[in-house]
């Protein structure tokens, strides 16, 4: 997905979903970042997939 927000300008940029790489989680847009962007904040998606991820890890 390519973004053509300015705050992305020269950055490398993969979304503004939750990306889940074998032990590293991440998301896109943090809640500083919804409100510069008035893009949608990840926080309730990221950490549902977090504990997801503990849950499979007991």
């Amino acid at each position: 997905m390519e973004e053509k927000h300015p705050f992305f300008a020269e950055a490398t940029f993969a979304g503004t979903g939750v990306v889940k790489d074998g032990l590293i989680i991440t998301s896109g847009i943090c809640p500083f970042f919804e409100l510069k962007t008035k893009m949608k904040d990840g926080t309730e998606e990221l950490t549902r997939t977090l504990a997801e991820a503990m849950k499979d890890k007991k």
